[in-house]
């Protein structure tokens, strides 16, 4: 069983408060059998799911950043929402040609992403 980054975190965490998958789940609402898929990556992280964390356990910000990187490195799909015409065709363009991107631009698109980031 492969965990994804997530899954990983999410088992730390579950651990370190020394939780079994039956005790999480319950206290996250969902069933034992969706948060192994979780954890296992077989089943895709709600949305929500970070929040809840977040409530339940009051995480830590360094907690919270590590769960939210590792949800990032997890994710299969990614839903954009643009809110302009501009934002779309730009979205649209960009995902076309993102597998196509050499190893020098997909590094100049990603500095220059990472520097709105900061």
């Amino acid at each position: 069983m492969q965990l994804t980054p997530f899954g990983k975190a999410l088992r730390k965490l579950r651990i370190d408060r020394s939780l079994l998958l039956a005790d999480m789940a319950e206290e996250l609402e969902v069933s034992a059998a969706f948060l192994s898929g979780i954890e296992t990556g077989k089943k895709s992280i709600p949305g929500n799911l970070i929040t809840k964390l977040v409530s339940i356990y009051r995480l830590s910000d360094e907690e919270i950043n590590s769960l939210q990187d590792a949800a990032d490195a997890s994710a299969r799909t990614i839903t954009l929402r643009p809110t302009s015409t501009e934002q779309s065709r730009f979205m649209t363009a960009l995902a076309r040609r993102f597998n196509e991107l050499d190893e020098n631009e997909f590094a100049r698109l990603r500095e220059s992403i990472e520097k709105v980031k900061r």
